[in-house]
């Protein structure tokens, strides 16, 4: 047993836990922050973080980030993520003798934060900012829940200070299947035509919130009646949705017809029925492409608008070249 001298010279080699002040800003060591377990935000625009780090090089860092303490002398990084991205990447890209000025960041403190407010602070510093997907925010949502911050989306409302009808659609979106999910976060890829010698033409296309709703209703409809069947179905028509370019207008419709008995998910069948609503003519800067195969099948709307886009395009050419004749 450890007499009482041994005792009380053990405890003064001990570091006792540092002792912080309530907004005080201070230099901590990029190494002791931890992210926000409410972060919201998985994936960072690599172009934006390269600009704010070329910008935190040249001019320095201007805003503070904020912290709350750990008990083991770590931080939380309450807001600022970007910022110690930046920095951690400049100090990973410096030279020996430029790495120290990367090693700490400015932040302020905050003591009296708990996770209810980590979780409302890390939410509102993001959603504010464009790049933020609804897949994100629902994945967010849903951690709140989880970690028992909020237990119905009316608490949810409160705590994010965000409309029911957008916590309601949000978490719809975090609960569906991976490829809604992956279509409305950053798109995916799917045939769009063929190129000049016949080349399979891949674009990767996205899916907007209300159209992912408009999915996520057919996912659920078919899980009732075709359980094993409904991810590959629902996956079938999110992908010709994008192929065809279906306006919102038209995802309802066929989400309604599925619903009611009188249109099939089956790709044979379905595809008879959407046939007359995929594109056919493309447009871009050097070419004009009229798809004859789709054209037979195309509606009266199509066709009008096939007519007016050719002519548009014959009055272009006509007016570019008058006005080159007129500089001559």
């Amino acid at each position: 047993m450890a007499t009482l001298e041994e005792t009380i010279n053990n405890s003064a080699k001990t570091p006792s836990a540092p002792k912080h002040v309530d907004g005080e800003t201070k230099l901590i060591s990029i190494d002791l922050l931890d992210d926000n377990p409410f972060q919201p935000r998985v994936k960072m625009d690599a172009g934006e973080l390269e600009e704010l780090s070329a910008s935190i090089g040249s001019k320095g860092q201007i805003q503070a980030i904020v912290v709350r303490p750990k008990s083991d002398g770590r931080f939380i990084t309450v807001a600022g993520h970007r910022r110690v991205a930046a920095f951690k990447r400049l100090r990973d890209a410096a030279a020996d003798g430029e790495r120290s000025r990367f090693e700490r960041i400015s932040a302020t403190i905050r003591l009296a934060l708990d996770d209810a407010q980590l979780a409302s602070l890390a939410y509102a510093e993001n959603v504010t900012r464009a790049g933020l997907t609804p897949v994100e925010e629902g994945r967010a949502l849903e951690k709140m829940i989880d970690a028992g911050l909020a237990k119905t989306n009316d608490e949810l409302a409160a705590l994010t200070s965000q409309p029911l009808v957008k916590i309601r659609r949000l978490r719809r979106v975090a609960k569906a299947p991976k490829v809604i999910k992956d279509a409305i976060d950053s798109g995916i890829l799917v045939q769009v035509g063929k190129t000049d010698d016949g080349t399979p033409r891949e674009e990767r296309r996205s899916l907007d919130l209300m159209a992912g709703l408009q999915l996520v209703s057919l996912f659920e409809h078919i899980l009732k009646t075709k359980p094993k069947q409904a991810e590959e179905r629902t996956a079938g028509v999110v992908r010709r949705a994008l192929a065809q370019n279906w306006s919102l207008r038209r995802t309802e419709e066929f989400v309604k017809g599925v619903i009611e008995g009188k249109t099939s998910t089956d790709p044979e069948t379905s595809e008879q029925d959407t046939a007359a609503e995929a594109p056919v003519f493309e447009r871009t800067a050097r070419r004009f492409v009229v798809d004859l195969s789709r054209l037979t099948a195309a509606s009266e709307t199509q066709r009008t608008g096939l007519r007016a886009a050719f002519e548009a395009l014959l009055s272009e050419r006509a007016n570019e070249a008058s006005e080159g004749r007129d500089q001559q």
